[in-house]
């Protein structure tokens, strides 16, 4: 099935044998080429360097599930685990490279606006994006707001948010060692209404201080409500 593919057969039969690898190798293949690619293609556009090295160890450890054996199930259960650390593995070193790409391309635009407190929006997909857009925020108040680069506010509904504290440290005083609390930050899951993102690009938003931020309320269970939402 490897090297003759025009001449092989579709075993029909297999289709739902060991369906969890097949499930994991979609999910992998799937943030490979829609999410870590076109991102990586972002970062070479802004001066980053392309990780083909990385990519190629990848693909051909992907590649080494496609076998007749390994997609059809037709294991023993010792090997299928294999299989499903290996997918695992290239999970792993995908998070990973996302994670780098997103902060390398993060911490250039804050250094060149010169503005730490910003939200990068990325879209991996060609066509550009125009709609709602789910983020997580860490910021030092309570309550704040989203802004476009030229100033305009977007509206957000903080969906969840909790306090986090920033640690303790030892000080030293005349009268000893002393230990003081850190001040610490508020983690937010947002949703951000009209997001506009260009296709294979991203978008800047600025988090500025602001008034109460709009919060999901539970009405008896039923109804879950904001300004712009009302779901029953």
């Amino acid at each position: 099935e490897l090297i003759g593919t025009e001449n092989s057969r579709i075993h029909n039969t297999i289709r739902s044998q060991r369906y969890d690898i097949k499930q994991w190798n979609s999910f992998v293949e799937h943030k490979m080429i829609n999410q870590l690619e076109p991102l990586a293609i972002i970062g070479k556009q802004l001066g980053l360097r392309y990780p083909q090295e990385w990519l190629d160890i990848m693909w051909k450890n992907l590649f080494d599930v496609h076998a007749h054996d390994s997609i059809g199930g037709c294991n023993s259960d010792d090997t299928n685990k294999d299989i499903m650390h290996r997918l695992e593995k290239i999970n792993r070193q995908a998070d990973g490279l996302l994670n780098l790409i997103k902060k390398q391309l993060t911490h250039a635009i804050a250094s060149k606006l010169k503005e730490d407190d910003i939200v990068v929006l990325f879209n991996t997909n060609l066509k550009p994006y125009h709609g709602a857009v789910e983020t997580t925020v860490f910021t030092k108040e309570k309550d704040f707001t989203l802004q476009t680069m030229e100033g305009q506010e977007l509206p957000v509904t903080v969906t969840e948010q909790e306090y986090l504290s920033g640690g303790k440290k030892i000080v030293v005083t005349a009268e000893g060692d002393k230990e003081v609390e850190i001040p610490g930050y508020y983690r937010s899951q947002l949703l951000v209404d009209q997001a506009e993102i260009p296709g294979l690009g991203y978008t800047t938003l600025q988090v500025k201080k602001g008034t109460e931020i709009a919060r999901m309320q539970l009405d008896n269970g039923t109804t879950i409500e904001n300004d712009n939402y009302q779901v029953t």
